[in-house]
């Protein structure tokens, strides 16, 4: 009998998102802390929201960021993994952090409504449909850019990689689902998959 743990589908690595996180802020003009920096470049942010599709695997910037999430050959699951990433995150001009003793909300919340029921979401719930019924690569990245944009470029940098690398998954699309109504704690909890059983 097979052991359960290999009959399992690949997990992210929960680095892989803070990976994504530390590869933007490195193209970014200064650093968390407000100091310049050295190795921002604005060239490559300009051509990634510039650019669209398979193509931008020829990025330098997208090659940097599949390397750093450990790609090593050619492993094309991780590299449209990367390519998502890379033409989502760098229509992000500003990072929501954490305030000190608190937390950053996810990106599902910033773009929702103030309150269960309002009608002040930044997303409105029409286009939040569409956006978790979306499963083809260029639907997920175009969807995903317009919700940056409505956000105003700010985003949760950390917890919008963890989503665009888990949005294949139900559960990551539920969970986003009740973050953006305010109601992530009444979240379910993930099916146990046939192999747990």
């Amino acid at each position: 009998m097979a052991d359960p743990a290999t009959l399992a589908p690949p997990a992210a690595a929960p680095r892989d998102w803070d990976i994504a996180a530390d590869w933007w802020r490195a193209l970014q003009d200064r650093t968390p802390d407000g100091q310049p920096n050295r190795s921002a470049d604005r060239a490559a942010r300009a051509r990634l929201r510039r650019a669209d599709g398979p193509l931008t695997a020829a990025e330098p910037a997208v090659l940097r960021l599949y390397r750093m999430l450990g790609g090593e050959g050619w492993n094309d699951r991780r590299m449209a993994t990367a390519v998502r990433l890379a033409l989502v995150l760098a229509h992000v001009r500003e990072e929501i952090r954490a305030a000190e003793g608190g937390f950053a909300p996810s990106f599902a919340r910033a773009l929702g409504p103030t309150v269960f029921g309002g009608d002040d979401a930044l997303l409105k719930p029409l286009r939040l449909r569409a956006l978790l019924a979306a499963r083809e690569e260029v639907d997920v990245v175009r969807r995903f850019r317009r919700a940056v944009a409505l956000a105003g470029g700010r985003a949760n940098v950390r917890d919008l990689a963890r989503v665009l690398i888990l949005w294949d998954r139900d559960e990551t699309r539920t969970r986003f689902a009740f973050d953006y109504f305010g109601a992530g704690a009444a979240a379910p909890a993930p099916e146990p998959t046939a192999a747990a059983l």
